[in-house]
This record gives structure tokens, sequence and C-alpha cells, in this order.
């Protein structure tokens, strides 16, 4: 046996000093959540109340990192949900069809007039990101193309 004096001799045991909460938290950061969802749970840790028991907290300590992914972006939902009007609600929806009509066109824009034609149908929404692409820096365009588009425009 070697001497208990000397630093070799002594057992070196490195342990975790995080608490749980701690840890659970810096688990969120690298997952993605924002400061405010990080102090939310913070300060709700030892509040139980509703849905939040000792039972659900020690499931979210113990669930791998797809599944608190998960948890993550349902909050997001949830809040976005309850925190959204109406109005902002159908502006949102109007911005990401114009996105996703802006998107489909331009992969539509250098195929034959009939077809462009017929992929935008009556719809103003294609309509109008199909003029926005059609038309080149000086205003040129097709003529025919145009027409087509301004008539679903007006």
């Amino acid at each position: 046996m070697g001497d208990p004096y000397r630093a070799k001799g002594w057992p070196r045991v490195n342990r975790e000093t995080r608490t749980d909460l701690e840890t659970f938290t810096m688990r969120l950061e690298l997952l993605g959540a924002s400061p405010d969802e990080v102090a939310a749970v913070t300060d709700g840790w030892d509040d139980f109340d509703g849905d939040w028991t000792p039972e659900r907290r020690h499931e979210l300590l113990h669930m791998g990192d797809d599944g608190l992914r998960g948890v993550i972006v349902a909050g997001r939902e949830e809040y976005d949900y309850a925190n959204t009007t109406e109005e902002e609600a159908d502006a949102r929806a109007e911005a990401q069809r114009l996105r996703t009509a802006r998107s489909e066109a331009a992969q539509r824009i250098y195929g034959t007039v009939p077809s462009i034609v017929a992929w935008m149908g009556d719809d103003p929404v294609r309509a109008r990101a199909l003029r926005e692409l059609e038309e080149d820096a000086e205003g040129a365009g097709r003529k025919t193309l145009l027409a087509a588009i301004d008539e679903i425009i007006t």
C-alpha cells in the first residue's frame, strides 16, 4: 500500500456538482430554447400546480434530446396560438402564401406561357409573384404573359 499522504495515493473522484435545475437549463439552452423560455422554467421549477408535477419534472429531466426539442417547439406553438390575434394569423398566412408562390413561380417562370398561365389560374397571389419575376429591371417581359397576369391582378 502506498503512502496515504502522497497525492497519488489519494483516490480522486470527480463528482457532478450541478443541480438538476442547472443541468436541465443548460440542456434547454443547447437545444435552442430562448432566454425567456429558460427563465420561465427556472421561475416555475418548484411551483407544482396543474400539469406541472414532480413526476412530469422527472420525466422531462430524463427525456431524450429529440423529445425535449419537441416540447420546446410545442410550447412555442401554444404560446403563439394563445397570443396571436385572428388578423395577425391571417397576415402571417398570407405572407407565407406569397413566399410559397414566389418560390414556385421562380421554378416555373422559364416555362411556356400556356403552362405558366395554367399554373397561375385565377390566383392573384400567384399572379403578383409571377409579375415580379417576369418584369426585369427595364420593365420588359413576355407581353402575352404580362397581359394574362394583369387580367388576374385587376
